[in-house]
């Protein structure tokens, strides 16, 4: 049984292969996805590609972090702009 989160990123997925629940513990789909979401980011430089350490996944996942608190931050901003 899949889990919703990998339901979800399937939605995203161009090729025909289902997702594996490793591919979403590194963060380089996530991060992928998230560029769908918000093209106002550039593709992260400091990604790393090549997860082979826990180090490496945390910074990825810091990166992600700081991005999707970013897209909150004008989102709402924005919204509020609105009403005031």
């Amino acid at each position: 049984m899949k889990s919703d989160l990998l339901l979800w990123a399937q939605l995203f997925n161009q090729s025909s292969n289902d997702i594996l629940p490793e591919q979403l513990t590194d963060g380089l789909l996530l991060n992928t996805i998230f560029e769908i979401i918000d093209e106002r980011i550039d593709p992260d430089d400091r990604l790393c590609k090549t997860v082979t350490c826990v180090k490496d996944r945390l910074m990825n996942w810091k990166i992600i972090i700081q991005n999707l608190r970013n897209y909150y931050l004008v989102s709402y901003s924005s919204l509020l702009s609105t009403f005031f």
